[in-house]
């Protein structure tokens, strides 16, 4: 039974859902939306990825108690090109990699997430992202969200940050074959396009990564090693 966690990066809005697969069924089981800095001023970048790191410790080890074991675990997260979020993206990825070093890690394209979504002429992704999830509440038999997660979203005045961990984890689910996509569903986009990453082949745990875009002048491109799923070779460190 796979289980997956999934993180939006944010230190405002810092989302975070678990969900596991099984019998072709996604379960939302906890989902958590935090601002880390309790509504203080950023003093540094510093400060500001330890306390993401030090949230999502609390939250994923001793809160909701996640270990490794014989069933699969995967870490998604959205991937960041731009501003403060880049550092916190790579923390992220050195904190479960330490928590879970048996584990996948995936950096997921914002667009890929609407992969298994039923089409949308939004021109915003985050209202986009908030409608699916709207809609998986009452009209999707694939997804179900858990009583206490259907409370937190209904509550969250901004809904975009936990929608997307949702999405991520039923994106990946398709994508893997876990589900079915049935014929019509993410290939529709915005004037009639698709968006890129998210009309990969299911099952390409690559589809959507750098090498399959057109880079952004803006982007900060993420090194080699952050590619879309990876695992990090050992480090050992010696000395006197």
């Amino acid at each position: 039974m796979p289980r997956i966690i999934s993180i939006d990066c944010g230190y405002r809005n810092l989302a975070t859902s678990f969900g596991t697969i099984d019998h072709e069924k996604v379960v939302i089981k906890n989902s958590d939306v935090t601002d880390v800095l309790n509504g203080k001023k950023k003093k540094n970048n510093h400060q500001m990825v330890y306390k993401v790191l030090h949230h999502l410790k609390e939250l994923v080890w001793n809160k909701w108690g996640i270990r490794e074991n014989q069933d699969e675990l995967v870490i998604i997260c959205e991937k960041q090109c731009k501003g403060c979020n880049i550092p916190i993206g790579y923390g992220i990825f050195g904190l479960f990699h330490a928590l879970f070093p048996r584990s996948d890690f995936i950096f997921m394209p914002p667009k890929a997430k609407f992969l298994g979504s039923g089409p949308t002429t939004a021109s915003n992704l985050k209202q986009a992202a908030v409608q699916e999830v709207k809609t998986m509440l009452n009209h999707n038999h694939n997804v179900t969200l858990m009583p206490q997660v259907r409370r937190l979203f209904i509550s969250l005045r901004k809904k975009d940050d936990i929608s997307d961990t949702i999405l991520q984890i039923q994106s990946f689910a398709y994508q893997n074959n876990y589900l079915t996509l049935t014929s019509g569903t993410s290939e529709k986009r915005e004037n009639g396009e698709p968006h890129r990453g998210t009309t990969g082949t299911p099952g390409d745990l690559t589809f959507g990564s750098t090498a399959d875009r057109v880079p952004d002048q803006q982007e900060e491109q993420l090194p080699p090693m952050f590619a879309a799923r990876t695992r990090p070779a050992r480090l050992e460190i010696t000395g006197n």
